[in-house]
């Protein structure tokens, strides 16, 4: 984690591990005793909650081992907004590698298809509420990039005031 403060604050650290995306919400109508039954007021529910939960504790732990106080960029910090980068690395499946698995196929695709960006950054934005800001809407700019990586899948993000 790289953290530099004043007005030029930036918040830079890496996330080990292959990323969720936002799954989408769902919507279900609860009747008596745990039976499901049409009734006037669905219930809308984030079915990637607990994920979100366990990505935001993972950075808060990481914040407070460097004495952070989360969240970093709090209110009256980033009157401008921040600028969001994020690059995501997913670890590459065993089919791209040759029969020994030391080289990568001619053939393999040069980039993940099997996780829409839009979704991964959606999932780490609603996850860092109250670990890197207080909300998401002070986000004024993105740029998220995805990629295979070498080893491991990890995340790359970096947050900064909006100058």
């Amino acid at each position: 984690m790289v953290v530099s403060g004043g007005a030029d604050a930036v918040l830079s650290f890496a996330v080990m591990g292959d990323l969720p995306v936002q799954k989408r919400h769902k919507i279900a109508w609860k009747g008596l005793l745990g039976g499901w039954v049409a009734r006037r007021k669905p219930i809308v529910y984030d079915p990637s909650a607990s994920l979100k939960k366990q990505y935001a504790a993972q950075v808060r732990e990481a914040m407070v081992a460097m004495d952070l106080t989360p969240p970093f960029f709090a209110s009256g910090y980033n009157d401008d907004g921040l600028i969001m980068d994020l690059h995501f690395f997913l670890e590459r499946p065993a089919s791209h590698y040759n029969v020994l698995g030391n080289r990568v196929k001619a053939t393999a695709p040069k980039y993940p298809k099997s996780k829409d960006v839009d979704n991964m950054e959606k999932f780490v934005s609603d996850a860092l509420h109250g670990v890197v800001y207080n909300n998401d809407n002070i986000i004024r700019k993105s740029g998220t990039e995805k990629g295979y990586s070498e080893g491991a899948g990890f995340t790359n993000l970096v947050f900064r005031n909006y100058i």
